[in-house]
């Protein structure tokens, strides 16, 4: 009886062992690759009033536009979850120039904004060559307000400056086509929240990004 139900156990684990062996080699989706690597390039669009004072001149926008690049390196710890870091540099489309005169003498600005975010996505879905994900992130949002200032005679004297550095918070959400072997493809949606002493801003993006898979 003993000799018995030891056999029993044994073929039982056994069993197991094999159903489970099956069932990972049937699997047709793929392991995800433990390093990914992703770049981009997005437009995003700030909501909100943005003022300016030139003199008495009080000047004011209801938005602003950039355009920019992205990088995106994660580690995948698992099926469904992959940690990393965000980061983007972006923009603003065109050139604004002020006080042009017969001489010369004039101003251009340049409007340029960047963060740097730590970013853990949900992968709910990954299906052979589909990767559908959920992101959140945190970290830190600027914006530089130059004005470059010539002399006549188009000579350039100085350049005044002023940056913005403000906590942030974002979510996105988006889906990576397999194309190759070691590259994904596809679009994503980002929403975000900038606070400052004022006010809060709101941005939304949307971009294209490429996504490097790194390892086996």
């Amino acid at each position: 009886m003993v000799a018995a139900g030891w056999f029993s156990t044994v073929f039982a684990v056994a069993t197991a062992r094999a159903e489970a062996a099956d069932a990972q080699a049937n699997d047709p989706t793929p392991a995800p690759a433990p390093g990914e690597f992703g770049v981009g390039g997005f437009v995003r669009y700030d909501l909100g009033d943005f003022c300016e004072t030139d003199g008495d001149v009080v000047s004011c926008t209801s938005g602003r536009a950039f355009v920019g690049l992205e990088v995106a390196p994660r580690l995948r710890l698992s099926r469904l979850v992959s940690l990393g870091v965000f980061g983007t540099f972006g923009w603003a489309p065109g050139s604004e120039s002020r006080n042009v005169s017969s001489d010369g003498s004039h101003e251009d600005r340049s409007l340029t904004a960047w963060r740097l975010e730590a970013e853990g996505r949900l992968h709910p879905l990954v299906d052979e060559g589909i990767d559908f994900w959920l992101g959140a992130d945190v970290g830190v949002s600027a914006v530089r307000d130059a004005w470059d200032v010539y002399g006549p005679g188009d000579r350039f004297l100085e350049t005044r400056a002023d940056t913005e550095l403000d906590p942030v918070v974002g979510a996105a959400v988006g889906i990576d086509f397999r194309v190759a072997e070691i590259l994904s493809l596809g679009p994503e949606l980002r929403g975000a929240l900038q606070f400052d002493d004022e006010r809060s801003v709101f941005s939304v993006s949307l971009g294209l990004t490429g996504t490097f898979l790194v390892g086996p």
